[in-house]
């Protein structure tokens, strides 16, 4: 007898939550974030992420797998332009 399943299955949130990075997050290693007022194991879903969350990072929660829950990093919106500033102004590196 089986006391455990075999493989754990993936749950999305209809509503994704937002956490903050407790220990880093990479693309090869699991990490924790605090969200909804306790801290859990954590990794990049996808798992092939190319990404970095250092402590401290917001990241969007967006499932789980098992106790384990699954984040994205945050994306950042980029500041809006005034009118006062003209996109020749704007330099991109």
């Amino acid at each position: 007898m089986q006391m455990f399943p075999a493989q754990s299955t993936v749950e999305l949130f209809p509503c994704p939550l937002q956490g903050e990075i407790s220990t880093a997050i990479a693309c090869d290693k699991q990490g924790r974030v605090k969200a909804l007022s306790s801290i859990w194991p954590a990794r990049f879903h996808p798992s092939n992420t190319e990404a970095l969350a250092l402590p401290g990072a917001s990241v969007t929660v967006i499932g789980r797998e098992g106790i384990t829950l699954l984040v994205e990093p945050m994306v950042v919106p980029a500041p809006l332009l005034t009118n006062s500033h003209r996109c020749a102004d704007v330099e991109v590196n």
